[in-house]
């Protein structure tokens, strides 16, 4: 279950981002909500689609995002879609974004999933990953370069994952924190934020169909 501290956090860090865009010329959001995967070798993320599509809404309705701007990437579209959140979209999704934002937009992500690791360290879990195959899984490198290529003035990360039935390991919790936006010659103030800590696990709120990161996300950016 979420804890006091950590929603007082989560409170202080909306705040500080609606105070940031509110100076931003433009707002853009890559929102991600997977339930579900092709391989039962990943845990199903419970409400991951309804918590991705309840802070699209809260970034709109409450933060005044721009809908045109809101990429909103969830497991229940049709697999056709270009939003269905694969690898090879994720990866075009972040291309767009990277070749729109201009250096005084703000960037806001959420990612609503679980985590795999891999030879190659830990990745974020798509649709179609396959934990025996590393190049099926978005790597948390080839976030971190996604990143790199983005200019923004503020850069708002939020992780509401895990990394399986023991909760959050303690080196996927250390690789998330490090993921810095923009270049070294141009950084973003870059803030990131996990929905668990260390050895913790992510529950449902008493908001029934929600998590309580998304449950807290909504309350106070309504505020």
């Amino acid at each position: 279950m979420i804890s006091l501290s950590r929603a007082v956090s989560l409170a202080l860090v909306v705040l500080w981002f609606a105070a940031g865009t509110a100076q931003a010329q433009s707002h853009w959001a890559l929102v991600v909500g997977i339930d579900g995967y092709g391989s039962t070798a990943i845990a199903p993320a419970a409400h991951a689609v309804a918590d991705a599509k309840g802070i699209a809404a809260a970034l709109h309705r409450d933060l005044g995002y721009p809908t045109a701007n809101i990429v909103t990437m969830t497991g229940d579209l049709p697999a056709t879609d270009a939003l269905y959140p694969t690898r090879a979209n994720l990866t075009a999704q972040l291309q767009t974004l990277a070749g729109q934002i201009r250096a005084d937009d703000s960037l806001f992500l959420y990612f609503a999933d679980n985590a795999v690791k891999g030879d190659g360290g830990w990745a974020l879990a798509s649709v179609d990953t396959d934990p025996a195959d590393g190049a099926t899984a978005f790597s948390l490198a080839e976030l971190q370069a996604a990143l790199g290529n983005i200019a923004a003035r503020q850069a708002f990360v939020a992780f509401d994952c895990a990394s399986g039935a023991k909760g959050m390991d303690a080196g996927l919790a250390t690789a998330l924190k490090g993921l810095k936006a923009g270049s070294a010659e141009a950084p973003a103030a870059s803030a990131v934020l996990l929905s668990c800590s260390a050895g913790q696990r992510g529950h449902e709120w008493t908001d029934p169909g929600h998590g309580a990161f998304a449950h807290f996300f909504d309350e106070r950016a309504g505020r």
